[in-house]
C-alpha cells in the first residue's frame, strides 16, 4: 500500500511538470512573437528601400533631364526617407549605405534651379570629394559666365579679359584638384574635360563666349562615365565631343 509521503511526491513531481510545461509554452509564444515581430520590421523596411531607390531613379532621370522642378520635388522625398530610416535608429545606416552623397544631389538639384549659393553651402565641407569638386567648378563657372554676359563687360570690354584670367587662376584649379582627387581620367573623364577647358586663356575665353541656355548646366556626374565622350548612369552630355570642349559648353 502506498503510503501518504510517496503520493505527496508524486503530486508535487506532476505539479512540478505542469509548471514547466506551462513555462516551456510561454517562452514559445515570446519567442514566437519576438520572430513574428522582426519579421514584420525586416518587411516594413524592405518596403521602405524598395520606394527609396524608385524615387533615387527617378531622381536621377530628372537631373539627366535638367528637370530642377522634379529634381528638387524627389530630394525632397529621398530626404523623407533618411528622416524614415533615422526614426528607426538607421540614421547611419542611411548615411553610409543609402545616402553617401546627399551634398552632390542637393548640389546638383541646386544649380538646375540656378541657385549657385545653395550649391556652394552644400558642397562646402566636401573639398576632397571629386564629385563635389565637379559640381563646384561649374557653379564657379556660371557665376562668372554670366557677369562676363552682363552689361557692365559689355559697356567696358577690358573687363573681358578680368573675367578670363579669373576662369584661369580660380575655376581651373578647381578642376585640377578634381583630376587630382579623382580614380583617374578614364572614370573620372568630366574633370580633366572640364579642366582642358578652362586652363589657358584662350579656350576660357571661347567658353564665356559659348551659348548657355539660362540654368540648364550641363551636369555630367565625374566618374560615372566608363570612356570619354560616353554616358553611363546618371551622366549625361549636350556635346561629347573630342577633349578640349568640356562638359561646361552647351547646345549652340
Amino acid at each position: 500500500m502506498v503510503n501518504k509521503s510517496t503520493l505527496k511526491i508524486k503530486k508535487g513531481i506532476r505539479m512540478v511538470s505542469k509548471k514547466e510545461s506551462k513555462n516551456r509554452g510561454f517562452k514559445r509564444l515570446f519567442f514566437g512573437l519576438i520572430f513574428v515581430g522582426f519579421l514584420v520590421v525586416i518587411a516594413a523596411i524592405s518596403y521602405r528601400l524598395s520606394g527609396f531607390y524608385g524615387h533615387l531613379d527617378r531622381f536621377n532621370l530628372y537631373v539627366e533631364d535638367y528637370d530642377g522642378r522634379g529634381a528638387q520635388k524627389e530630394l525632397g522625398n529621398l530626404k523623407a526617407y533618411h528622416q524614415y530610416f533615422s526614426n528607426w535608429k538607421l540614421g547611419y545606416f542611411a548615411d553610409r549605405f543609402l545616402l553617401p552623397k546627399m551634398h552632390i544631389y542637393e548640389a546638383e538639384t541646386a544649380i538646375l534651379n540656378d541657385d549657385c549659393d545653395k550649391a556652394f553651402s552644400a558642397l562646402e565641407d566636401h573639398q576632397d570629394d571629386f564629385e563635389a569638386l565637379n559640381l563646384k567648378g561649374i557653379c564657379q563657372f556660371k557665376v562668372l559666365y554670366e557677369a562676363y554676359s552682363s552689361a557692365a563687360v559689355r559697356k567696358d570690354p577690358k573687363l573681358k579679359d578680368v573675367l578670363v584670367q579669373r576662369v584661369v587662376s580660380e575655376v581651373a584649379p578647381t578642376f585640377k584638384a578634381c583630376v587630382e582627387n579623382g580614380p583617374g581620367p578614364e572614370t573620372n573623364f568630366n574633370c580633366s574635360y572640364n579642366y582642358d577647358l578652362v586652363s589657358n586663356p584662350r579656350s576660357a575665353q571661347s567658353a564665356l563666349e559659348g551659348k548657355m541656355p539660362g540654368p540648364k548646366l550641363v551636369l555630367g556626374r565625374s566618374g560615372q562615365s566608363q570612356q570619354p565622350g560616353k554616358s553611363g548612369p546618371g551622366d549625361r552630355r549636350l556635346d561629347p565631343g573630342p577633349a578640349g570642349q568640356g562638359q561646361l559648353q552647351r547646345k549652340g
